[in-house]
């Protein structure tokens, strides 16, 4: 990972790395060009009770904030004592600031003191304490990539404090992981403090939000609200519209919500009475795995059997669409937008043979588009005549064919426009039948080579488009999404890893991904014989069904372990669905498609 404050000039010429102690080094002045002030002081300030005697000049020479109310005429500026009523300073930050002025780099910086001095170095706008502050920061985080428990609060912490100082440069640095974790950021002080209800909006809005509780999600905005209800009360309502209140226990809903200030806005108690009732006739269709969109419902589709299927998670089982406009031939992989499917249709095996399209489509592979709006399909211009996998990562559709791979540029349907994209290297030794996987910046490949028949393992970052460099020596897995926000994989005989995080990790320390390197991202199992069913899976104590490249949980009450996956894996005898199957999509569907 690059190193933010490297990037804007933060270190100075150029260097930096992730070690908090190279960091020290570098900004630690020799001892003999460090300045020892032993001055008498003549003034005091006074935080939070506690006295400390200062020198005006020395604070003057080394804080912008100082040097104004010493020498602009303030009250201040004769006075003895100063009192400093900022509520994010402490004694104890201030106390290690002032011997950071005093003998610059003195001061052992760490997880424990760091964000306090920071704190007055932003206050005073000292600008070399705060520079080595920002530093060390940078690389604390870039120090812990694979984010221990132990650190969470304070990676969270540094992300409150950087939107609070409006410091883009750490914020970009922490923002995954607040992302990652945002159901214990809505419990953390600084979080709270810092963040207001627009930007928690925008926090929750986010495409790659993980959230692997709807209870827990809620309780952390409860606590959030209840830091100020009064200024935060307005935003409740648009809050809770992006949660799926029924995964919340009633009783924990009414412990929180029945208040008589609440109640008195129409649109709350709306959202609260649906929330609690239990009648199935009145919920929303939509599954229980997926987050609520403020756009419509999302709904898993097969194309398994001969016409469209969906999957109803109220009555765990699969329906046909009778409506939907049958697809042009035999999907073999598709990927889909909240509106849109992109599917790679064999046109040799028709559903109809009668259709026109079946005379001159030849045995080609071709792309087709099903748009929601219109319940169509079109097809689309191809750069490639066999193309062998496709997907759509941060709003780009990418297409595949053996060690090529193209992202569409713009253009409709036959005057498509393709941009080919940076080759594979050793582009003699992959199989034709190549898969691709993408998610948050990285789309990993995996393919087999001809003459030794290992498995070649290929990462592609989409925001520098290049490949990186990072070996594979593990089995070929199986890649799903957590409620089509996370990703997993899942190895047979090693277990369950976050595989994003794992190729962060392996690409920013030169690692390679191995059962070593993989260990610090195993997802936790509790250990169950249900973990062993290669259509369910534990993770962190819940069980979790795999339909399909989509992972997600049922409903607690009617789940045990006799009967997991008994009705979602098998439409009909002969049909069943298996994890990492690339012809299923969740998408929204238009009313008509079930009439």
């Amino acid at each position: 990972m690059e190193n933010p404050c490297q990037r804007d000039g933060l270190f100075r010429g150029g260097g930096g790395g992730s070690s908090v102690k190279t960091v020290k080094n570098k900004l630690n002045p020799k001892p003999e060009e460090q300045v020892q002030r032993h001055v008498k002081g003549d003034k005091i300030v006074v935080v939070d009770g506690n006295v400390f005697s200062v020198n005006s000049i020395v604070l003057a020479t080394q804080s912008s904030f100082f040097q104004s109310m010493f020498t602009s005429g303030m009250i201040e500026t004769n006075e003895r004592k100063v009192v400093l009523k900022d509520p994010l300073i402490n004694p104890k930050g201030f106390r290690d600031w002032l011997a950071e002025i005093s003998s610059p780099g003195s001061v052992d910086l760490t997880t424990g003191n760091i964000l306090d001095v920071w704190k007055v170095a932003n206050f005073t706008q000292s600008h070399w304490v705060l520079h080595r502050c920002k530093c060390t920061i940078s690389a604390l985080v870039l120090s812990y990539l694979n984010y221990s428990t132990s650190i969470k609060e304070f990676v969270i912490s540094v992300y409150s404090l950087a939107y609070l100082f409006d410091d883009k440069c750490l914020q970009n640095l922490t923002r995954d992981f607040v992302s990652d974790n945002v159901s214990e950021a809505l419990h953390n002080s600084e979080f709270q403090n810092a963040i207001g209800g627009g930007k928690l909006l925008e926090i929750l809005k986010a495409r790659d939000l993980l959230v692997l509780s709807e209870e827990e999600l809620f309780l952390g905005i409860m606590d959030w609200i209840n830091f100020d209800v009064i200024a935060r009360e307005p935003f409740l309502v648009d809050i809770l519209k992006l949660l799926y209140l029924h995964e919340v226990p009633a009783a924990t809903l009414k412990e929180n919500l029945y208040r008589g200030k609440f109640m008195m806005d129409k649109q709350f108690l709306e959202l609260y009475f649906s929330a609690i009732d239990e009648t199935k006739e009145i919920r929303p269709r939509r599954p229980a795995y997926q987050r609520c969109s403020l756009e419509g419902h999302k709904f898993l589709v097969t194309f398994k059997c001969k016409r469209p299927m969906y999957y109803e998670h109220e009555e765990d089982k699969w329906h046909p669409l009778p409506g939907a406009t049958v697809p042009p031939g035999r999907i073999i992989k598709c990927t889909s937008t909240f509106s849109t499917i992109y599917a790679l249709v064999k046109s040799t095996n028709p559903v109809d043979s009668k259709q026109p399209w079946a005379e001159d489509s030849g045995s080609f592979t071709k792309i087709w588009e099903y748009s929601c709006q219109t319940n169509k399909w079109e097809q689309l211009y191809s750069p490639t005549s066999n193309p062998d996998d496709l997907l759509y990562l941060q709003g780009t559709l990418y297409l595949m064919d053996n060690w090529r791979m193209w992202k569409r540029v713009g253009g409709s349907h036959r005057f498509t426009r393709w941009s080919e994209c940076e080759r594979c290297d050793r582009v003699d030794t992959i199989y034709r039948q190549t898969i691709s996987f993408g998610f948050g910046k990285y789309i990993i490949r995996f393919g087999r080579c001809i003459k030794s028949r290992k498995i070649i393992f290929k990462c592609y970052d989409v925001n520098y488009n290049t490949y990186r460099l990072i070996g594979y020596q593990m089995a070929r897995p199986i890649i799903v999404q957590k409620g089509g926000v996370h990703s997993v994989m899942m190895i047979d005989g090693s277990g369950i890893y976050d595989w994003y995080k794992w190729v962060k990790y392996c690409i920013n320390n030169d690692e390679v991904m191995d059962s070593k390197s993989g260990a610090a991202f195993l997802l936790p199992q509790d250990g169950s014989p249900r973990q062993q069913s290669n259509r369910a899976i534990l993770l962190k104590g819940k069980l979790h069904y795999v339909v399909g490249q989509t992972l997600f949980l049922p409903n607690a009450d009617r789940t045990n372990s006799k009967n997991v996956c008994r009705n979602i894996t098998k439409i009909k005898k002969k049909v069943s669905i298996l994890p990492g199957d690339k012809n299923i999509a969740s998408i929204s569907l238009l009313r008509e498609c079930f009439l």
